[in-house]
Formats: C-alpha cells, structure tokens, sequence
C-alpha cells in the first residue's frame, strides 16, 4: 500500500483578500517601514519581544500563516465539522475567545470553518460570530482590528461578525473578557451563553516565561530568608493554575454552559522562544501540565474533558503576500 501524500493547506479566498489587504495597510503606514526586509535569522527574541508596529508587520508577514494553518487543521480533524454544526444549529452566536491573538490568525482559522460550513450549506440557519482578541501589544491589537474590519464587510452575506479587543495580557485581561461577555448576553437576552470556543495559539512559551522568572524570584528569596513563605501571598503553584482560575472566573461570573480550549504549541520554534533561558521543560510538556492543572483547579466544581493530546505536521501553500 503507497503511502499518501500529504494535502497542502491554502487560504480561503476571502481570507486570502483580508490578509492582503492588511499588508497593504502596512505597506502604507511609515510605522511599519522596511518591514518585509527584516532578517529573522539569530534576531527572534527581539522580533518575537518587539513592541513597535514594524516588528509586529513583520510576524504577521512571517508567522501568521502558519499559526493560521495550524489552528485551521486542529479544527477540521480535532474539533471537527460535527461539533461545530451542533455548535451553530441555533441561532445563537459563537463566541470566540483569541487568547494572545496577534494579528487574529486563530479568529480567523475559526471564521474559515464556518464559512466553509455555510457554502456548503451545513448550516441552514444565520449563523452570528462574537470574537475577543487578548493581547498586550498595542500593535497587535490594532492589526487584530484591521483583519476583522476585512473580514467584517467581505462576509456580510454569509455571517454576522462583531469583535472587540482587550489590551492586556493573560490572565490579566479576565475582568475585560467577562465586561465583554456580559454586554453579549445582554444583547442575546438569554440566561447563559452557549459555548466560547477559547483559542490558545504559541502563548504557553510567554505564559511559561512568567511562571519561570516567578519561581526563580520566590527561590531566591528563600535562600536569603526561609520564613519568607509565610509572608508571600502571590506563591507560584503548579503551571497554569493561574489561567485555570481565570477560566473559572469566566464561566462563572458570566456564565457559559461549556467553554472549549484549544491549545497549540509550535515544535519547530522552541529553540527560538527557549534561548538564553536555562529552561529544560519542552512545550509539550507544558502543554500536558497545564491540561492537568485545569482538570485538578476547575475540575472540582465542574467537569472536565481532555479531548485530544497529540503532535501534528501541518502542510501549506506560503500565501500570496507572505515571507
């Protein structure tokens, strides 16, 4: 039996035209100049940690299609068309949470499922998106804007898509999420929201970054002063306990009947996000950690469900305006 090749994933059309459309944006703000020009090779700590429109430019050039195309594969063969049609059968909206969006590709791989599921006509009835992109990065949050403002206009005929934005970090940014949450249920007038489809795209390596400098400094303090346990309230736990907390929060304070998280860590970069650091822990390890400090920390006062645990190699197309 010949082994299959493998199937090569490209841009939807409409998604294709918003992805351009921003570059062209780009292409026209002095902010972002000489961006395409940027040599990535030894520099993508200060790329990755860039804090300006140009270095920003230059990870929506570089980076995002593949984090769309991975976020795009996880739905279709983990997520799958079943689930996502039960999601949509009514005609209650989806609510999508992008944590640590960037530029949107995850928000984005979200809309092309459904598009796909509307063209082919899987889902008879209107189907009504409400996404929130998370990110600390002032520039990352203005090209999340300029993608869905595309995507907004381009779907019109096939969908409802409002978004808004919380410029913070994670799980810093929960009081945001649940204010915005809130307004929806309000405009939905229903008791509880249905299902938020949460996506975690490449944040375990800066969320790891955090908890790594937190466990080194409460380390250090001990070795200078032993008792100092006994005074420290913010004592770094297990990994993840803190965006499980804020998980909690959500789904209570809101409140949601089911929220699906999707996690998706990026192989091929670890050395890169992992450089002068002294750390020994892989990102699947810390994938695995935190799906196990959710069970344990939310699994107490309500159920949950590991789905899907495994590695993938995800073959594309590079799109048109692309690295």
């Amino acid at each position: 039996m010949t082994e299959q090749p493998p199937t090569y994933r490209r841009f939807h059309p409409i998604v294709a035209d918003a992805y351009n459309a921003v570059h062209e944006w780009l292409d026209g703000s002095s902010l972002a100049k000489g961006y395409k020009s940027i040599d990535p090779r030894g520099n993508w700590q200060e790329i990755l940690k860039g804090e300006d429109l140009t270095s920003v430019a230059f990870q929506y050039y570089y980076l995002f299609p593949t984090h769309y195309f991975k976020a795009a594969h996880i739905l279709e063969n983990v997520v799958g068309e079943d689930r996502l049609i039960s999601w949509l059968r009514h005609k209650q909206r989806l609510c999508i949470l992008d944590i640590g969006c960037g530029a949107g590709a995850g928000t984005a791989a979200c809309i092309e499922a459904i598009l796909k599921l509307k063209e082919e006509e899987k889902i008879p009835n209107d189907v009504k998106i409400f996404a929130i992109g998370v990110d600390p990065n002032k520039f990352s949050v203005i090209l999340y804007k300029q993608l869905m403002d595309k995507f907004k206009s381009s779907t019109l005929d096939k969908m409802g898509l409002d978004f808004q934005c919380v410029m913070s970090g994670f799980p810093e940014a929960t009081l945001g999420i649940i204010q915005n949450l809130k307004k929806e249920l309000d405009i939905l007038k229903l008791p509880c929201l249905s299902n938020i489809l949460t996506i975690q795209l490449n944040v375990i390596s800066p969320l790891s970054q955090v908890f790594r400098n937190q466990e080194s400094d409460y380390n250090y303090l001990l070795e200078i002063d032993p008792e100092m346990c006994n005074f420290i309230t913010d004592i770094p736990e297990k990994f993840g306990n803190a965006e499980a907390q804020a998980y909690k929060q959500i789904i209570e304070d809101v409140p949601v009947d089911t929220m699906h998280v999707l996690t998706i860590a990026t192989k091929n970069i670890e050395k890169h996000v992992q450089g002068n650091t002294d750390s020994k822990i892989t990102l699947e390890q810390r994938v695995i950690e935190m799906a196990c400090t959710f069970r344990e920390s939310i699994g107490k006062r309500h159920t949950v469900e590991q789905i899907y645990n495994a590695n993938n190699e995800i073959y594309f197309i590079n799109p048109k305006s692309s690295y």
